[in-house]
């Protein structure tokens, strides 16, 4: 939200808060908190709470990586007879332990599993291929690994790449897998057949050709912030771009959401239930170039989700062996997966979990971008305060937050954010537009004030701060707090 910041309405300053942060692009980003009210002294600003509420982290992470094992030529490509290794790796960042986790991973039909660690089983989705695993309890910072050792046919001549997608899910959450050699928002791991210019594109068509959509409709509003007793659409939509004339469309539904029965086209689709996860596959025949089909379907939201957002893509199965994956429309990104948010809860976010994170460099959250013009976007944002290149479809970057004590503030007061020095080289700075649902606006001048900052007496809340790549530091913030009738 952006108010006009009138004169007369700045209570006295009371105490300075720092923070330091680094952004990269070669500078450091670097933010002074100025916190003005009567609270009594700075003894007031130094209570021990609890910290909650910031950027949502997700508290597992996930990253899969494929490495040739033998390349009888050594021209570094899948030849037939080949083969490579699979590797997922799993992080338990939380401090709660994690019980009932499966792990599925599909690749490519040419793909021939030959060697398994323990607890794979073989599962086949028509000509998709899948392992699944149940792994054994996680403990708080715990790792799991997990591999399989395939052989490349060669079957399909014109492929240009294999893939390899796992998803992590258990009770309340799915987690997509990501290849963290790439700048890709949670995308396959992939060998290369051929050397083809773009070859890892060929996973995702042109923009409009396999396109996945979510929303939930409060009232008449089209949203992506969902709760549990909501009803979800979900729009899949596929484009015949040759002259293939049969497609399969797979879509995993998470286990927080239930397919409402009915809602899918009767005798059309086939549904496989799998501990919760949810497997919907429909065949088409008879198609031409440029022929439009659908899997459109309701979900309800059954409970609250463990992770504050779900991102994941649908497939499309080709009679060649060729896969592809879907694309969120609404983004700017080419082949992002399709977001939606669930309520943020305590559990989401404290400090212990960003500094668990910040290690990992290729972790990314979605976020909700009110626009100066008034439109609204889903962007991604990197997590880390590691060096990071300002490619791919993260553009925006969560450098840190802002600690406030709002048991202390007196009660009709409105906190807001002032850029007190800008220079040239420093992007857009977001804050939050609304404390707790992740929407962001953008700062230009003028004080954006964060709305409905809640908190008990005496605990802390952390509001976190998104800047724009490419930035050079250092950026300076004021804090403010005004009357509520400004």
């Amino acid at each position: 939200m952006r108010r006009s910041l009138r004169p007369g309405l700045l209570i006295s300053a009371a105490l300075v808060v720092p923070f330091l942060v680094s952004a990269d692009t070669g500078g450091a980003v670097s933010a002074t908190l100025y916190i003005s009210g009567p609270v009594g002294g700075a003894a007031a600003f130094e209570k021990q709470g609890i910290s909650f509420y910031g950027l949502p982290l997700p508290p597992i992470h996930v990253e899969q990586t494929v490495s040739l094992l033998n390349d009888a030529d050594g021209d570094g490509l899948l030849d037939p007879g080949d083969t490579l290794t699979y590797t997922a790796e799993i992080v338990n960042l939380s401090s709660e332990p994690l019980d009932g986790l499966r792990y599925l991973v599909t690749f490519s039909p040419s793909l021939h599993p030959v060697t398994l660690s323990a607890d794979w089983r073989r599962l086949e989705f028509g000509q998709l291929k899948a392992l699944e695993a149940k792994l054994a309890p996680l403990p708080p910072n715990g790792k799991a690994q997990i591999y399989f050792v395939a052989s490349f046919t060669g079957e399909n001549a014109n492929l240009a790449s294999v893939f390899a997608q796992g998803l992590l899910y258990g009770n309340g959450f799915v987690l997509t897998a990501d290849d963290p050699a790439t700048p890709a928002v949670l995308d396959p791991a992939i060998a290369f057949v051929r050397e083809v210019a773009g070859a890892a594109a060929s996973l995702f068509p042109g923009p409009g050709a396999f396109t996945k959509e979510i929303f939930s409709r409060s009232r008449t509003i089209r949203t992506r912030i969902v709760s549990p007793g909501d009803t979800l659409e979900v729009l899949i939509s596929y484009t015949s771009l040759g002259w293939d004339t049969e497609v399969d469309l797979l879509e995993f539904v998470p286990p927080m959401l239930q397919v409402v029965p009915g809602s899918i086209e009767p005798g059309r689709a086939k549904l496989v239930r799998r501990d919760g996860l949810t497997l919907i596959r429909c065949h088409f025949a008879g198609l031409s170039p440029g022929d439009k089909v659908f899997l459109n379907y309701r979900a309800k939201v059954s409970e609250s989700a463990m992770f504050p957002f779900v991102a994941t893509r649908a497939m499309a199965i080709l009679p060649s062996g060729e896969v592809l994956f879907s694309d969120d429309p609404e983004t700017a990104v080419q082949g992002d997966p399709t977001a939606v948010f669930f309520p943020w809860a305590p559990r989401d976010w404290a400090p212990r979990l960003e500094e668990a994170v910040s290690q990992w460099q290729n972790c990314v959250v979605p976020v909700i971008v009110h626009e100066e013009e008034g439109e609204e976007a889903l962007r991604w944002a990197l997590c880390s305060p590691q060096t990071v290149q300002p490619s791919g479809p993260a553009d925006l970057m969560f450098v840190g937050s802002i600690k406030v004590p709002v048991g202390s503030l007196p009660e009709g007061t409105l906190f807001g954010i002032l850029l007190s020095y800008v220079p040239s080289e420093v992007g857009k700075v977001y804050v939050p537009s609304v404390y707790g649902p992740p929407i962001f606006s953008p700062l230009s001048g003028e004080v954006g004030f964060v709305e409905e900052l809640r908190a008990p007496s005496g605990e802390y809340i952390y509001i976190p701060l998104l800047v724009e790549l490419p930035t050079r530091g250092p950026l300076h913030l004021t804090g403010v707090i005004v009357d509520e009738g400004v």
